[in-house]
């Protein structure tokens, strides 16, 4: 069972905040290595992190682009979260015919629709600023 939609908002909130700060620097190897550049990079002369650079620098390098990630991941787990909790509630409420699993697959559908249309002008800012 779901919790109320803003607890489940703010569980996705913060799912979204620890998946970035876990996760991000395996994204960052990821695509670094995808677009053949150096997987440490030196952030102040744009080249390979030269040995020696500590290792700070190398947490700097592999966490580069961390906000504009957390900009995007967390409101989309947030909205992903509370959204689909909101959904399941209407839909529970109007009654109808529908199981238990419908009601799942069509709430999880309308968080993907709903979701993109609230995110969208983020991600629009986030790729003009980057």
């Amino acid at each position: 069972p779901l919790l109320d939609p803003p607890t489940e908002f703010a569980i996705g909130a913060a799912t979204g905040l620890l998946d970035c700060c876990a996760f991000h620097w395996i994204d960052t190897l990821k695509v670094r290595s995808q677009a053949n550049l150096p997987l440490l990079l030196d952030l102040q002369k744009g080249g390979p992190l030269p040995p020696g650079s500590g290792s700070l620098a190398a947490l700097r390098s592999l966490y580069a682009g961390f906000t504009t990630n957390l900009s995007l991941k967390l409101p989309y787990m947030a909205f992903a979260f509370g959204l689909n909790a909101l959904n399941s509630r209407v839909l529970s409420a109007c009654g109808g015919s529908l199981s238990e699993t419908a009601r799942e697959l069509v709430s999880a559908a309308l968080v993907g629709v709903e979701v993109s249309l609230f995110l969208s002008p983020l991600e629009m800012v986030c790729i003009a600023v980057v």
